[in-house]
């Protein structure tokens, strides 16, 4: 007789393993051993499914599966690595693109900018760069950049 445990739904936590529950089993002639496996699955976004397939096993090597689906909720936003610092330059003087990196712990990630642009009355410019990382859940970090062109000549 087996009884599995229920299907069920974890937060994802980075650098935690889904907890394991095993399940119920008995054998009319001894004892059984049970062991696991998970396979993963992309659910889209939002997260992932792992179904996590036991295998039970009595003393003379007979065995059976069964199995468990566990839907892991990513709701955690990646993490910059690196953000360029704000920057105060000449109107003259080039500014190089540095890229900002970032990380997630469930799946990778993408980073985009997007610049806004302001020429204020004292003939400055300033450009407003903002930095934003999506995982593969969908999950949004965002990071601003101030970039601001003195005329000091």
């Amino acid at each position: 007789m087996i009884t599995t445990p229920a299907d069920t739904s974890y937060h994802v936590v980075a650098g935690q393993s889904i907890p394991a529950i095993l399940p119920e089993a008995q054998d009319a002639c001894g004892s059984v051993t049970i062991s696991f496996v998970d396979v993963c699955t992309a659910q889209g976004l939002g997260g992932y499914t792992a179904t996590r397939i036991f295998t039970i096993t009595d003393d003379c090597g007979n065995s059976t599966t069964a199995d468990q689906v566990i839907t892991l909720e990513d709701m955690t936003a990646p993490v910059f690595d690196f953000t360029p610092a704000d920057q105060t330059l000449d109107c003259s003087d080039e500014y190089v693109l540095e890229m900002a990196t970032a990380t997630d712990a469930c799946s990778g990630v993408t980073v985009t900018h997007a610049d806004s642009e302001s020429f204020p009355c004292d003939g400055s410019r300033v450009i407003e760069r903002t930095f934003t990382a999506i995982d593969g859940c969908g999950n949004v970090s965002t990071h601003l950049q101030t970039i601001s062109f003195l005329d000091t000549t």
